[in-house]
């Protein structure tokens, strides 16, 4: 799920603009992100991804004594 709105790299790093990532908040629409975070911190200018595995992870078998 992508939040926010993706409006490119600083002017630091202008080169490394994504288009892919770019087109992915186009495509799917985002959802509000009523905050700023990241290096793009300021509202409105923040972007962040949710994503969740689609597969189902074995639990982790728990260590007793050593």
């Amino acid at each position: 799920q992508c939040h926010g709105a993706y409006v490119g790299p600083i002017p630091l790093f202008k080169e490394k603009y994504q288009s892919d990532l770019s087109r992915a908040f186009a495509q799917q629409g985002t959802l509000p992100l009523p905050f700023g975070i990241g290096y793009r911190w300021r509202q409105n200018e923040s972007c962040l991804m949710v994503a969740t595995s689609l597969r189902s992870v074995p639990k982790a078998i728990p260590v007793t004594g050593r």
